[in-house]
């Protein structure tokens, strides 16, 4: 069964639950090998499409949700009433303590990847 990910220990992202738009980078190709994924919710039909479109345009594959296998922490921003997950992993070149720095930095709130499998 796929794991569940608590995101901001409020917001429980179930087996139904899927975010409005959903986008998978993975570059290993460059000198520092990136992963990351952003999942959006509670945006408008303008703001889905213009998400959707963006995706592709940073080298993203839009997904049914971000994966959580190697996943090292995810920082949660709300901005005008949407959310956007952000989410980190052990093969894109980064730590969980830069990661978490940087959504310090952007006053996201951050959780590690260290979530227990709901069997």
């Amino acid at each position: 069964m796929r794991q569940f990910v608590v995101v901001a220990a409020l917001l429980v992202v179930g087996c139904n639950a899927r975010p409005d738009v959903a986008c998978d980078i993975v570059n290993k190709s460059s000198p520092t090998p990136t992963h990351r994924c952003s999942e959006l919710d509670n945006l408008d039909p303008k703001q889905k499409k213009d998400a959707e479109n963006a995706c592709p345009l940073q080298d993203g594959v839009l997904v049914s949700a971000c994966p959580t296998e190697g996943l090292i922490g995810l920082c949660t921003l709300v901005f005008d009433g949407a959310t956007r997950t952000i989410y980190s992993y052990s093969d894109g070149g980064v730590t969980a303590a830069d990661s978490e720095a940087s959504c310090k930095q952007l006053a996201g709130t951050w959780s590690d990847g260290l979530f227990p499998d709901p069997g």
